[in-house]
């Protein structure tokens, strides 16, 4: 309501100030602009004349407040949109969050011992106990995505031989050899499948909805439009080297 033109004066506004900031950036720098959902589709458009379609590193939506007070559907999520000045040359680093098994369906095989297991349903993973998680794992595929010669053989396990088919194994033959010595390959069904553990990598990618950034209850804000520090934090440490 302070804009004379309405959207447009607000445009014309945010346009010069992000062509400033894209002169500021250096070469292997980001730009993350906060906005709500009335507005995101514009300075997407926007972004794309100045930055260039082709520098669009992602469109990120974020909690930004709790369901309280909403008429109808509950709008509860602001958005980032994420460009990157030259986006051959930017700098991104990963961010990692722990998941915990119960929150992962594929892990629903209970390691029994002397290479035997048993299938859970969710309710029963949900109920056991911290050593007993650390048994849980999940079939991942033996196979490749291409084909090596190399990792073209039959493997002999439990009386059974099973072939490769067209693609070949994810490892060589030593590599097998390992993997059985280690108690890392079932049988289901009629295939040959390994044994990845939760605690193998009990980590995810951050993905680009991040639900776990509303502040709480007790936290009061100076501005309609406040930033949760997490929601900074992570942007810096995704485009920043350490230290």
């Amino acid at each position: 309501d302070t804009w004379e033109l309405e959207i447009h004066s607000y445009l014309s506004y945010l346009r010069d100030r992000l062509l400033l900031a894209r002169e500021l950036l250096a070469e292997s720098g980001s730009i993350f602009v906060q906005i709500g959902d009335e507005s995101v589709h514009h300075v997407r458009e926007l972004m794309n004349e100045i930055f260039g379609k082709e520098n669009f590193q992602a469109q990120i939506n974020f909690r930004s407040m709790s369901p309280l007070g909403h008429a109808g559907m509950a709008k509860i999520y602001d958005y980032i949109i994420w460009y990157n000045k030259n986006k051959d040359i930017s700098k991104f680093h990963p961010i990692f969050i722990e998941q915990k098994v119960e929150e992962e369906p594929e892990f629903v095989y209970l390691d029994i011992g002397d290479g035997k297991f048993k299938k859970l349903d969710r309710a029963e993973v949900i109920t056991l106990d911290k050593e007993s998680k650390k048994k849980i794992f999940k079939r991942s595929d033996l196979h490749s995505s291409g084909y090596g010669r190399t990792c073209d053989f039959p493997i002999e396990f439990e009386k059974h031989t099973f072939e490769c088919g067209k693609k070949s194994w994810r490892t060589h033959r030593d590599g097998m050899r390992t993997l059985v010595n280690a108690n890392r390959l079932f049988i289901l069904g009629k295939n040959l499948y390994f044994r990845q553990y939760h605690t193998d990598f009990p980590m995810m990618g951050l993905e680009n909805s991040w639900s776990d950034t509303a502040a709480g209850f007790s936290d009061t804000k100076k501005y309609v439009v406040e930033t949760n520090p997490k929601v900074i934090q992570r942007c810096i440490l995704m485009v920043t080297d350490p230290g």
